[in-house]
């Protein structure tokens, strides 16, 4: 499977698709083993679609979320090169609430990076786009498992999620910033929505459901 990727792009993720490695193996081996064709997958802040597209060979379908519209437009022609059909993508920022404007800032060439809350150096373009809910969207089958790579708005990510993550109790693969605050703020979470949470590597947490 090949991944459409910017000519000027430092990225590592970038690098490694141009090179055809597999990003964060232990990301996508866990995203695999969790896959069936009964169940659907949701990747929300998918990039290039490193994990999105892969995982469409083991999710009856893929939700893939992308705010940036370089990525999204990347991610969309690597769609269409490899003939996938059960991958539906969204140009827009996962939030609490649909419907909102709000910028985004990202870098020309597609660094990896894009925030909605956090100022960097290399984030010298800006976007407008339009906000989604989780709960706001109608799926097709039961959801096995999200991942969240957003940079520093997942728990707003997950405040829109509430009543899907109460229906199907989906695993969940967040990247959040090992701060006092959101190390709090995950403890919270998992014992709310009965959770068991372990470590994976760098930023990266799993969530297992309890029961």
């Amino acid at each position: 499977m090949k991944l459409e990727t910017h000519p000027d792009s430092t990225c590592p993720v970038q690098k490694s698709a141009k090179s055809g490695r597999v990003w964060e193996k232990n990301i996508t081996d866990i995203i695999r083993s969790y896959g069936s064709y009964h169940k659907g997958f949701i990747d929300v802040g998918s990039y290039i679609g490193s994990h999105a597209l892969p995982a469409s060979e083991y999710y009856q379908t893929v939700y893939s979320f992308e705010a940036v519209p370089k990525s999204f437009e990347l991610q969309s022609k690597s769609i269409k090169n490899n003939n996938i059909k059960n991958v539906k993508i969204f140009n827009n920022i996962v939030y609490d609430k649909s419907g909102l404007n709000i910028e985004i800032k990202s870098s020309q060439t597609g660094t990896g990076t894009s925030s909605i809350c956090r100022q960097l150096k290399h984030y010298n373009t800006s976007y407008n786009v339009e906000t989604i809910k989780i709960d706001d969207i109608e799926y097709d089958e039961f959801i096995g498992l999200i991942k969240i790579d957003v940079e520093g708005s997942e728990w707003g990510v997950l405040a829109g999620a509430t009543e899907l993550i109460k229906q199907d109790h989906p695993v969940i693969i967040l990247e959040t910033f090992k701060t006092i605050k959101n190390i709090e703020k995950l403890t919270r979470f998992a014992v709310d929505y009965k959770y068991k949470v372990d470590y994976l590597s760098a930023d990266n947490y799993i969530l297992i459901p309890e029961c």
